[in-house]
């Protein structure tokens, strides 16, 4: 499983340096993601926007692999509080265009994660990770340990730059090596994401997850 998520170089780099207890004891992750999806992005397809279709907005369908990479990196997700409101987009759909969260990662770690779709512009997702000796910061495709850059993502070959190079690679690894990730391999970070929705809809109550 950690082969086939960490299929940004960025990523591989940054679980080693975790695995290896490089940075010491991890004490806690944030993740933001700022995308611009429109009116005319929500009626190119009948199905977004809506709950009975799509299920969800922002975190089901934009947000949900940084989600996924926050698992990957911090450890499974044990408890959620979200909230979630609709800003811009309410005459269009039916669904949330942004979502704040607090996150538990096992027993102690603590994790904020934010998205919208609401935004002027597709960013880069930007996570950051709070170590005993120091701080790593994931921006632009690079990837910083205390203020020094030591690894960057290959520009993606297709589709959109901003997505990284996680998807083709996926493609590639399916077609070439018969190797794909299972539901049993997201489990968790589907569980989470059923959980900010549950809290979200319940005055943003904290939703554990077992």
């Amino acid at each position: 499983l950690a082969e086939l998520l960490g299929t940004n170089v960025t990523s591989v780099k940054l679980k080693e340096l975790i695995c290896d207890g490089a940075l010491g004891e991890l004490l806690g992750i944030k993740g933001i993601v700022t995308w611009r999806r429109d009116r005319s992005y929500y009626e190119k397809g009948a199905w977004r926007g809506k709950r009975e279709t799509e299920g969800g907005g922002v975190l089901i369908n934009q947000s949900i692999h940084t989600l996924d990479l926050m698992g990957y990196l911090a450890g499974e997700i044990t408890a959620v509080s979200a909230a979630m409101c609709n800003h811009t987009l309410s005459d269009v759909i039916e669904v949330e265009d942004t979502v704040t969260a607090h996150l538990r990662f096992g027993d102690c770690v603590s994790g904020v994660f934010y998205a919208t779709n609401a935004y002027t512009e597709d960013s880069f997702p930007y996570i950051e990770i709070s170590f005993e000796k120091g701080l790593a910061r994931y921006m632009d495709g690079k990837l910083w340990i205390n203020g020094e850059l030591v690894e960057e993502d290959q520009k993606a070959a297709e589709g959109k730059t901003y997505w990284g190079t996680g998807h083709q690679e996926l493609l590639r690894m399916y077609y070439e090596e018969n190797k794909f990730i299972s539901i049993k391999d997201v489990r968790n970070t589907m569980l989470a994401m059923f959980a900010a929705y549950v809290s979200a809809a319940n005055e943003s109550k904290v939703v554990w997850i077992k």
